[in-house]
């Protein structure tokens, strides 16, 4: 018997114990036929292309998660379980199995069981996706409703990554990363939708249009940064041109973001990096143009009726997708125009005076390859790709000299020199943005402002760090310190902790943030911990997994938690009568651990003589804001 039939028949017996049928006597083969068509086109010639001649540089890419971003799903990429993994979404049954380096699916499907290939994965750094083929309909991808988490070591539902309403439907999305999700995690894509020729005879079925989708390459490689490379590779096989180019310093055949204007330079990124509809069905953008031409950028300017002017081909393009004032916007911005969802950065940095008065760029902080001096193992550079000498102030004393003197920094943000409360980025870059199951910083550079807090209920520098105080406490000092004029404040303003009003009764962005908030160690330095367990447990029992995720990561932070996981961790997609056990076992390890109270708790968060104002918090609570969300990220 050979080793390929020991392990068929080892599998068959595998999934006859799980209760699961298996109706193929033998694997059917892998072709990729109906995966998206991954090829060279249009002077595009792939990575593999640049290796020989840029070792270095091609290496750092090749561990960065730009590359990673999509891949043929195998045995070799795949970071989830398909080990025969039995999982289960509203009544569905999905195994999840493999042929040698080959992934598949064995599905529910027109009331029987069916295979699907596993065709790309997505991402590699938080979480994993996967699209499995979706035979007859061309290279059409759908979505598996379960994501790897990364950070949990577990499957997922997809729909626990995002934060999105539980009435909104979880499953399906066939189709969506050929007109979506490839735009931004490949290298110059092709959508190639393919509409079927009307039917003569109205009693024939009329064909389902499908995508014939192709890429120069999946993921995002070196030419979705530097252009196409054919050129370059044909003028540089003469070695006395590389010679002399090398000692020049430039090439006219290649993009090298750096020596681009820092406009252009910024707009290689936001090609990406940014909430923007192309006006034609492939992008035809290369590093170096104006992005402006190929696609409509998105900024909060488009949703006001009254902006006009020579962007109203831009405008035409935006309100043929989304429309007028809906949900988009909802879902996208704060209500001020700051940008709220992650991987949006380039809008929040060209909302910025550092770039509108200044030549502020994504490459002033950011390093794309990662230099031979920097000594950090390439893990930490790839974690967000920033410059080691960028990580702190350094990133703004660049250009704001003046703050490098320890003396003038402390007069100017009112705190220790050396302590947290004088980093730039907590300050004027707060972690106001929502993805992948965490809170990112803002790339829009502004100041502590309790006016656009109040107006939009986005948490400023201030309120982000001291969770414990409220907005008037900040809006005080800020008059004091700054002579920003205190707004007009509701008593609650005055005496409720911002950070808890957000926790309980803010919308299910807001809570996120939060509960990402509670867990972030400078807040918890800052504004004491303790008392945070109340309110975090409580969003444990939130209606949106996201928002329960988080919390318990912020609660695993907390060792009491930590040394007890089994007896109060839970499922993201637990129901709430599954859940109460696990709730009732996470107040009982806080009050085993604070029998007595929190003793140096203030008022502003709700507690009197170290207990918690239990009347209070119920009344915060019916004031959540429960309106259904997606956040676009």
């Amino acid at each position: 018997m050979t080793r390929k039939s020991r392990s068929l028949i080892a599998s068959a017996a595998a999934l006859a114990c799980l209760g699961w049928s298996w109706p193929w006597q033998a694997e059917p083969p892998v072709t990729g036929d109906e995966r998206p068509l991954e090829e060279p086109m249009d002077g595009y010639v792939s990575s593999k292309t640049c290796e020989s001649c840029h070792p270095g540089p091609y290496a750092s890419w090749h561990d960065s998660y730009h590359r990673t971003m999509t891949q043929v799903a195998t045995r070799d990429t795949a970071l989830g379980d398909f080990d025969f993994a039995e999982l289960e979404l509203n009544g569905r049954k999905f195994l999840l199995g493999h042929t040698g380096k080959s992934l598949w699916v064995e599905l529910d499907h027109a009331g029987g069981r069916v295979r699907r290939e596993i065709a790309l994965s997505t991402g590699s750094h938080h979480d994993q996706m996967y699209w499995y083929t979706s035979p007859g309909m061309g290279r059409d991808l759908t979505q598996l409703p379960f994501d790897w988490s990364i950070r949990l070591g577990s499957w997922i539902p997809a729909a626990s990554s995002f934060l999105i309403s539980p009435t909104i439907p979880a499953e399906g999305n066939r189709g969506m990363w050929n007109s979506n999700c490839m735009n931004c995690h490949t290298t110059r894509p092709e959508t190639r939708l393919i509409k079927p020729k009307p039917r003569r005879r109205a009693n024939k079925a009329q064909a389902e249009a499908s995508y014939e989708t192709r890429v120069a390459e999946f993921g995002i490689a070196c030419e979705a940064c530097h252009g196409p490379g054919q050129t370059h590779i044909e003028a540089n096989s003469n070695p006395k041109r590389r010679y002399e180019l090398y000692a020049e310093g430039n090439d006219s055949t290649i993009v090298n973001p750096k020596r681009l204007p820092y406009e252009r330079s910024a707009e290689v990124c936001g090609q990406c990096h940014s909430a923007r509809f192309p006006y034609a069905d492939v992008m035809r953008y290369q590093p170096g143009d104006e992005l402006a031409d190929h696609a409509a950028v998105v900024t909060h300017a488009y949703r006001d009726p009254e902006y006009v002017g020579k962007d109203s081909r831009r405008r035409a393009r935006i309100t043929e997708m989304v429309g007028g004032p809906n949900e988009f916007w909802d879902s996208t911005f704060w209500p001020d125009g700051m940008i709220r969802v992650s991987g949006r950065e380039y809008i929040g940095l060209v909302e910025s005076p550092c770039f509108q008065r200044g030549e502020l760029q994504c490459i002033s902080c950011h390093d794309l390859h990662q230099a031979s001096s920097d000594e950090r193992p390439r893990a930490e550079w790839a974690n967000d790709q920033l410059d080691p000498e960028r990580t702190g102030n350094a990133a703004c004393t660049q250009c704001h000299g003046e703050y490098v003197e320890p003396k003038t920094l402390a007069e100017h943000t009112h705190h220790a020199a050396d302590s947290i409360g004088s980093n730039c980025y907590d300050c004027h870059m707060p972690h106001t943005a929502y993805g992948i199951q965490k809170a990112h910083r803002t790339h829009q550079v502004t100041s502590p402002d309790v006016a656009s807090a109040l107006g939009a209920g986005r948490s400023n520098g201030c309120n982000q760090c001291h969770l414990d105080k409220s907005l008037g406490w900040t809006a005080d000092y800020l008059e004091q310190w700054y002579e920003i004029p205190a707004p007009e404040l509701a008593p609650e303003d005055r005496t409720l902790s911002a950070g808890v009003r957000w926790a309980v009764s803010g919308d299910a962005g807001q809570r996120a943030l939060m509960a990402w908030a509670m867990g972030w160690e400078t807040a918890r330095q800052t504004a004491g911990s303790d008392w945070m367990i109340p309110f975090l447990i409580q969003l444990l029992d939130d209606p949106y997994d996201s928002v329960r995720f988080i919390a318990q990561q912020s609660l695993l932070a907390r060792p009491e938690y930590a040394s007890d996981k089994a007896d109060w961790h839970y499922s993201l997609d637990a129901s709430r009568t599954h859940r109460q056990p696990h709730l009732l076992r996470a107040r009982e390890i806080y009050w085993e651990n604070w029998p007595r109270g929190v003793r140096d708790a203030p008022s502003s968060v709700l507690f009197e003589g170290g207990q918690l104002m239990e009347a209070e918090m119920r009344k915060l609570l019916a004031k959540r804001d429960d309106k259904p969300m997606y956040l676009a990220e």
